[in-house]
């Protein structure tokens, strides 16, 4: 092998080598970048959904709480307790 050819080879080494870390070191870079991405989105339509879900749940049981405060519905005949449910939707 001659001199020239040796350069070469070591210059096209060094050349591939910088390279293989750079790739390495931005692919890393880029992923860690994605996945805070990706978990800060996924946060922000979480959030709003979680709390729309629990003031759901909480309004239902304000209105169960209500309703059996209600002496007609607690203890009322039938008939009077289905005339009571039909005038809450109303």
């Amino acid at each position: 092998m001659t001199l020239t050819r040796k350069i070469l080879t070591a210059l096209l080494g060094l050349t591939v080598g910088t390279v293989a870390v750079a790739a390495v070191a931005l692919y890393t870079m880029v992923q860690h970048h994605t996945q805070e991405l990706v978990g800060a989105r996924f946060q922000d339509s979480l959030v709003p959904t979680a709390r729309a879900v629990d003031n759901l749940l909480l309004d239902a049981l304000r209105g169960m709480h209500l309703n059996v405060n209600d002496a007609v519905i607690r203890d009322g005949a039938p008939a009077e307790v289905s005339k009571q449910l039909r005038t809450i939707n109303d």
